[in-house]
């Protein structure tokens, strides 16, 4: 390949060279007849001089000078430029290029280049075919890949008969140890091995009794910190998704209070909206406490056909209490409803986080904006965004962002975005984000479309 690519930038040089020395001829003829006389008399000259074949196209492309008139007389070649080279001499303006050439089952490379006058006007094009470079190619190939093979194949005999010695030397001892190490289980009795010779493998024979003496300790650690950090996530995650709808729950009951005693006009129609989304929200609450204290886990998931947009606008409905925050919902999907498969508690606590996170990434600004935009996306699948105008995640925490336990905030738990990945993929769909520091984050779930009846 490199000698391939070698040959190649030595061929765009010489064709390359010769026009430029032929631009520099022709620069002093004033009549485009005069230029073409020049370059056939210093073409011809440089043919013989050279023992090169040279061709000479004008600017349409027809030919008006070859070293080799016959080939073109017996109609052997086309008697106009290659299309390809002309494409791209012509209508993409670069200076030089090689195309390859077939006459019947021989193919050739030919070099070509555009000649131009002194206001850098187009006025010839100059072909050199190069019919023995395929041939010189093919011989410094095969001299360079024969040479190598015998080298390669010499170092490679040594070194297997090196190895296979060393290897000899080696395993004879390590043929015990691998056996023992194979039939090391953890959790379990291992037997320790015994060596009567104090050298190097009876060393490391001494570090493997010392290390099944640690596996057995770290084998029972190991389950009681599991039993402890099962139980403490679990439990984590249950608080947090208790806690999530709690603060705008009770922003609303505030907003309710203030609205009656105020007698507001509107005080029945808002009443109705945030009662109705509050039993949502406090229905799914007690079924994650019935379902954590009868069987000491989250709710099992119950997969079912879900209206996406009346879930987002549920979640809407109690996030949209806080006075500085404008929550917008876009469907571009043309269709309404919009149905997807998915539980509709886990669905609903997928929105409350990533609304929820939304606001807290604005804390401090005037008006918090979220954008929430529902498309069809590729494969039968909706693609849901939302946007925020907060303040952005820094770029060293985007790596950790759906880690476990993972927050920028003192009084989170690190569950949320954790929750919302493992639902969304537990769906057969994807979640990912783009964020911009001080413009704000957009989040991006696909889900796929239901397909049930």
């Amino acid at each position: 390949m490199q000698l391939s690519y070698n040959n190649t930038l030595e061929r765009e040089k010489t064709v390359t060279d010769i026009s430029k020395r032929l631009e520099s001829i022709v620069s002093t003829a004033s009549t485009a007849e005069e230029k073409e006389e020049r370059l056939i008399y210093y073409l011809k000259l440089l043919s013989e001089s050279l023992s090169k074949d040279f061709s000479l196209y004008s600017k349409s492309g027809r030919l008006l000078f070859s070293s080799q008139p016959k080939i073109y007389d017996l109609n052997i070649l086309s008697t106009f430029i290659n299309p390809s080279a002309f494409r791209k001499l012509s209508l993409l303006k670069k200076s030089e290029t090689i195309e390859e050439e077939v006459v019947g089952d021989f193919k050739y490379e030919s070099s070509y280049a555009t000649i131009r006058d002194e206001n850098y006007a187009t006025i010839a094009y100059l072909g050199i075919p190069n019919f023995n470079a395929q041939k010189d190619d093919n011989l410094n190939k095969n001299l360079l890949l024969n040479t190598l093979i015998n080298i390669y194949s010499l170092i490679i005999i040594g070194f297997g008969f090196y190895a296979a010695f060393v290897a000899n030397k080696i395993t004879e001892p390590l043929n015990l140890i691998s056996k023992k190490i194979a039939q090391t289980n953890l959790g379990q009795q291992n037997e320790p091995l015994f060596w009567q010779r104090n050298d190097e493998i009876g060393g490391l024979i001494k570090e493997y009794n010392l290390m099944i003496l640690k596996l057995e300790d770290y084998a029972n650690k190991i389950k009681d910190n599991e039993r402890e950090s099962t139980w403490r996530e679990m439990a984590q995650q249950v608080a947090h998704e208790i806690k999530n709808p709690l603060t705008p729950m009770k922003l609303g009951i505030q907003q309710l209070t203030k609205s009656y005693y105020d007698n507001d006009a509107k005080f029945e129609e808002r009443f109705k909206r945030i009662t109705a989304s509050f039993i949502e929200q406090i229905n799914s609450l007690t079924h994650i406490a019935k379902e954590f204290s009868a069987f000491a886990k989250l709710p099992d998931t119950k997969y079912e056909k879900v209206n996406l947009v009346e879930k987002i606008n549920k979640s809407i409905a109690v996030y949209s209490q806080n006075p500085h925050a404008q929550i917008q919902l876009m469907n571009q999907t043309n269709q309404a409803p919009i149905f997807v498969e998915a539980d509709r508690d886990q669905l609903l606590r997928t929105f409350n986080n990533l609304l929820k996170n939304a606001i807290e990434a604005g804390f401090g600004k005037r008006k918090i904006k979220i954008d929430i935009s529902i498309s069809n996306g590729e494969h039968d699948t909706y693609i849901i965004k939302i946007k925020d105008n907060g303040l952005g995640i820094p770029q060293e925490m985007r790596a950790k962002i759906f880690e476990i336990n993972f927050t920028t905030k003192s009084s989170g738990t690190g569950l949320g975005l954790v929750f919302v990945k493992k639902t969304i993929e537990a769906m057969g769909g994807t979640v990912k984000f783009d964020s911009i520091e001080d413009q704000g984050t957009t989040f991006q779930i696909t889900v796929p479309k239901y397909r049930g009846s």
